[in-house]
């Protein structure tokens, strides 16, 4: 892995198996590297029952990450913040570049730069498949931040793309990039600065 360089790397565990090793290596070879906390902060219990609990080496992969990726429930656990909009500023403050908290379909709460944006969802036509919603979230941000667009238009692209996703089973709501961009703009239009 190290000869290689990669422009985006996005790391999405699902169950603990990123070591932090990993991490680190990808963070040498990847020009922005995107990282969702959901497989760093699951835990399995005897009843195989999964469950959230806090993640032991955080502050030390935080300040790596270009873009961290947290649903509302993994930045209660993260932060010990019950509201969105201060666990993203206190994720914000441990050293992400960008903070993008998802709420379903209540948007996101982005931090980056020092200020926080909602980011409301873009409306699907119908619901279909919520699975995989946020990593396609998370992807769509990272490519298109890697791409030159500005934080607020890549969240709305990010919202876009995973509400087209929504729309079918799997993959089948992957749409190309032309329709995410018409959704994309509607979602910017009402982007608004909270803090």
């Amino acid at each position: 892995i190290p000869q290689l360089r990669f422009r985006v790397a996005h790391i999405g565990p699902v169950y603990r198996e990123v070591p932090f090793e990993t991490i680190s290596t990808v963070r040498q070879i990847c020009e922005l590297m995107a990282l969702d906390s959901q497989g760093f902060v699951r835990r399995v219990d005897e009843s195989r029952r999964v469950y959230l609990a806090s993640w032991e080496y955080a502050e030390d992969v935080i300040p790596m990450v270009d873009l961290l990726h947290t649903d509302v429930n993994e930045a209660r656990i993260l932060t010990g913040v019950e509201e969105p909009r201060r666990a993203a500023k206190v994720l914000y403050e441990m050293g992400a570049d960008v903070v993008s908290i998802t709420m379903g379909a209540r948007g996101s709460i982005v931090a980056y730069e020092g200020e926080i944006i909602y980011v409301p969802a873009a409306k699907e036509e119908k619901l279909v498949d919520t699975t995989g919603a946020g990593d396609v979230y998370t992807a769509i941000f990272a490519v298109a931040l890697s791409e030159g667009f500005n934080v607020r238009r890549a969240a709305a692209m990010a919202s876009s793309a995973s509400s087209y996703l929504v729309e079918d089973h799997g993959p089948k709501g992957l749409v190309h990039r032309e329709k995410v961009l018409i959704r994309a703009f509607e979602v910017e239009k009402h982007i608004e600065k909270i803090a």
